[in-house]
């Protein structure tokens, strides 16, 4: 019984971070597209922009929706470690697929997703979770 109430409460956590990660992730994408391929600015610096700019809102979001915890600066510190870490692991991976594959540079920030979202839930949950429960 335990065990289904733990595995129902990750369940519901890892669709409202999926949620908020999917709105935060229409949103940048649509600003990326915009940056990228109609003003042409560079791959790095606007990946950069883009997703640091957007670390914030998405604390907020998920703060609230997904692990029912209050706005703290600790947590914003924690959260803001993470998502950027995440951003240095995107970085290097658009480095990557950009010598290895011939897109237009629009493309590539899609091709980070399915990587950074899955390590900024697995941190998130593990250090922001724990966090609002000391």
């Amino acid at each position: 019984m335990m065990k289904d109430n733990v595995l129902h409460i990750l369940v519901k956590k890892v669709l409202s971070f999926s949620l908020v990660g999917a709105l935060m992730t229409v949103i940048t994408l649509a600003i990326s597209v915009y940056f990228l391929k109609v003003q042409k600015t560079p791959l790095i610096p606007t990946y950069i922009i883009v997703y640091g700019s957007s670390i914030a809102v998405s604390y907020l979001l998920n703060s609230y929706f997904t692990f029912r915890s209050k706005v703290k600066k600790s947590r914003l510190l924690i959260y803001f470690f993470i998502y950027l870490s995440a951003m240095c692991i995107g970085i290097l991976l658009l480095s990557i697929y950009s010598r290895i594959f011939n897109f237009e540079n629009w493309i590539y920030p899609f091709m980070v997703i399915p990587v950074t979202m899955s390590y900024n839930f697995i941190l998130s949950n593990k250090y922001l979770t724990a966090d609002a429960q000391k």
